[in-house]
């Protein structure tokens, strides 16, 4: 069963902690990352379907994340969607999260931190790294 708690690469909600500051060429700010970015759900294993992460962030700093799955049909695997809300800032080459709501599991801890490595490969696409990279792209 997939539920909103396994996201791998940020470990959100249930318990997990990502200390993964791994390099990139980073330095920017808060004002390249406004805007709204599609890509994969990190840790995603095609179980559900083909899973979208989109990730809105705010020039405020605050952020969005939304996992939709699509299904399989005749799967035994249980798929849930699932939003996340916080707010990050920037440093260097690393985005730190503090998230502070998981709407769709509420018995997963509703805050945690954590930080990943970030680059722009481009101006419109975003990678983000921790053990495993992913790339979004500004929509």
């Amino acid at each position: 069963m997939v539920l909103a708690c396994s996201l791998s690469l940020l470990q959100f909600g249930c318990g997990g902690n990502a200390n993964g500051n791994v390099g990139g060429n980073g330095g920017g700010t808060q004002a390249q990352f406004a805007g709204t970015w599609l890509g994969p759900v990190p840790g995603d294993q095609g179980l559900c379907g083909i899973a979208v992460g989109t990730w809105t962030f705010s020039l405020a700093g605050s952020y969005s994340f939304n996992a939709q799955h699509g299904s399989i049909p005749n799967s035994n695997a249980s798929c849930a969607d699932f939003l996340l809300t916080g707010t990050y800032s920037v440093q260097g080459n690393t985005i730190n999260f503090n998230q502070q709501h998981d709407q769709t599991c509420p018995v997963c801890p509703q805050t945690a931190q954590y930080s990943v490595a970030y680059s722009f490969i481009t101006t419109n696409d975003l990678q983000i790294c921790d053990t495993q990279c992913y790339v979004y792209h500004r929509q």
